[in-house]
């Protein structure tokens, strides 16, 4: 995984990264560093996906439905920037292993916070279904990290650990806050809001740091960013197509269930990871219970 990335242009060091001494929650360029650094990607990525949807409202004629929208969209983008600077200062305090596995806990977050929010409440079979996932993705993670005991024993030292919870409960409330936000504006708008307003804070922030230069460096990488916001925005709009369609429960456990998946495949097709029981075990596990939620 290191040569591919190395390859790519990127100097990657993960000898001791939890020690870095950076304050900056934005600084991923500690461990991850390039001419176009990680914060100005972030910033083009989004920005970029703006336009789309402003040609997509204006051609729907569909903006804001009513002054609702305010609490909930507004609240999204503020939770979604909070959980972002947040999910960064985890990774710098604890171990890979011992803070991503935490994020298997979404669907239960978004389970939970649906329930008031949006009256939402996963029968018995979706309920099992979502467990499940839960427990092939921790799964999936303890079988090549620190075991499930270490995972869960990370919570009495490891800050980061701890952190990657409420990360977890964050980016679950953002999903139910999508649901009502959407109750109140089209989709293309809320994406709208969301994608301009995460985008415009990073640029400010670049620019307080007098870092505005960065951006121009994208000159170097178009046709892969063009690549990269196009995926974007595509996923963008199907997540919230899924959210107006069915649970919110049900689409953070779909998707959690497909990215663990295509994490081993890939890892075996690009890496040549190894395949073993534990990760098929996991992946059979994800797949009954995404049947379960699905079917």
């Amino acid at each position: 995984m290191l040569t591919a990335l190395e390859d790519a242009g990127w100097s990657v060091d993960f000898r001791d990264y939890q020690m870095c001494a950076a304050d900056d929650p934005f600084d991923m360029d500690v461990f991850l560093t390039k001419d176009l650094s990680a914060t100005a990607l972030v910033t083009l990525l989004t920005l970029g996906q703006a336009p789309a949807f402003v040609v997509w409202a204006a051609i729907d004629g569909g903006w804001f439905h009513d002054a609702g929208y305010l609490l909930p969209g507004l609240g999204c983008l503020l939770i979604n920037l909070l959980a972002n600077v947040a999910f960064v200062r985890a990774l710098a305090l604890s171990p890979l292993s011992l803070t991503i596995p935490f994020l298997s806990f979404t669907p239960v977050f978004a389970s939970l916070l649906a329930i008031p929010l949006v009256g939402e409440l996963p029968n018995a079979m979706q309920s099992g279904g979502i467990a499940a996932v839960v427990a092939g993705a921790l799964l999936l993670h303890a079988g090549s990290g620190a075991g499930l005991l270490g995972l869960f024993g990370a919570f009495a030292r490891e800050r980061g650990s701890v952190l990657m919870v409420i990360v977890a409960a964050l980016w679950s409330g953002t999903a139910v806050l999508d649901k009502v936000a959407l109750g109140h504006a089209s989709l293309a708008a809320h994406a709208l809001v969301q994608t301009a307003g995460i985008g415009i804070a990073l640029l400010l922030y670049l620019l307080a740091r007098g870092r505005g230069a960065e951006l121009g460096k994208v000159r170097e990488s178009r046709l892969a960013m063009l690549g990269a916001i196009a995926f974007a925005t595509l996923a963008l709009a199907l997540q919230l197509a899924a959210i107006q369609a069915t649970l919110v429960a049900i689409v953070e456990t779909v998707k959690r269930a497909v990215g663990m998946v295509m994490s081993v495949v890939l890892g075996r097709l690009v890496f040549a990871e190894p395949v073993t029981t534990a990760k098929v075990s996991a992946i059979v596990l994800m797949a009954a219970g995404t049947a379960a939620i699905v079917l």
